[in-house]
């Protein structure tokens, strides 16, 4: 499972001098760096389950490969990309065609409408996800960590052009937007000091994981967000598991192509397995040594 490799920040803040013009595509879409790091992941993995475990055959057979896409340009292009590089060398009928791209061949990537999409996009079309985030959020515990990172605001609202905001939405923006350029190697303005942009970061990733539902200024955990989260993709990926095991799947290399959303939750939800606290759930995860 990954997420999309790099791309153009989405609504970012009025003043930005790297604008949607700037990158000379829409906002929200794959850079070329981002097809990079994915077709280089991609060569990664085929090295590992193709040349060194040889699980995976050299050439691509659909009853070995599925890679399942979000229903976002960014996510079926960074799978794209990965299947370029994981299947990089094998044969293909393009040989004989003129201007057909070297030692490439095109491999299916499968997807389903964004709004019935509950295994990578439930993050954005559940009602009652949207609900427990805007309810998390009203917390006085969280309302007093924002009211903490006042300069934070103050340096937002001062700088950016925008309306004055004092909801964690302008610190995850922003971050969003700096961030990105800074992958990008794009010189930031004068204003982003390296305290200001380490704080905002901090704030960020402090509230990103509480508003999701992980534990935070003093509350626990909130399981129910879990679950709506990344439930429904554990659940295929296990059932994708069982199908193996029990010889009812001959599928040897499936991939879901995703955001930051799920990936998170399911490595936090690891994370808490590995430590000991739901050892009956780690126990049912734990995979067949035949897998």
């Amino acid at each position: 499972i990954w997420r999309h490799g790099l791309r153009t920040p989405i609504n970012t803040y009025a003043n930005d001098p790297y604008d949607e013009a700037f990158f000379g595509v829409p906002e929200g879409v794959l850079l070329p760096k981002g097809m990079e790091q994915h077709f280089v992941r991609g060569q990664q993995l085929r090295k590992r389950y193709v040349e060194d475990l040889k699980l995976v055959s050299e050439k691509y057979s659909r009853y070995e490969t599925t890679v399942r896409s979000g229903d976002f340009p960014r996510c079926s292009q960074s799978a794209l990309a990965s299947l370029a590089g994981f299947y990089a060398g094998q044969f293909n009928i393009g040989n004989n065609v003129p201007d057909w791209p070297s030692a490439w061949t095109p491999i299916p990537i499968h997807t389903v409408p964004h709004d019935d999409d509950y295994i990578l996009e439930a993050f954005d079309i559940c009602p009652r996800l949207f609900k427990l985030e805007a309810d998390r959020m009203q917390r006085t515990e969280f309302q007093n960590f924002l009211s903490s990172n006042w300069p934070i605001f103050h340096t937002i609202n001062v700088n950016s052009g925008n309306p004055v905001d004092y909801s964690f939405g302008a610190i995850a923006q922003m971050f969003q937007s700096l961030s990105i350029e800074k992958d990008c190697n794009l010189t930031l303005p004068d204003w982003v000091t390296d305290e200001f942009y380490n704080d905002l970061e901090a704030a960020n990733n402090a509230g990103y994981d509480y508003c999701f539902g992980e534990g935070g200024f003093g509350l626990p955990m909130y399981p129910e967000m879990t679950k709506l989260i990344s439930g429904f993709l554990l659940k295929d990926w296990m059932d994708n598991i069982a199908a193996v095991i029990n010889g009812t799947s001959t599928l040897k290399y499936y991939a879901y192509s995703g955001h930051n959303f799920s990936m998170i939750k399911l490595h936090s939800d690891w994370v808490r397995c590995e430590s000991g606290a739901d050892w009956a759930w780690k126990r049912r995860l734990r995979i067949d040594n035949r897998i």
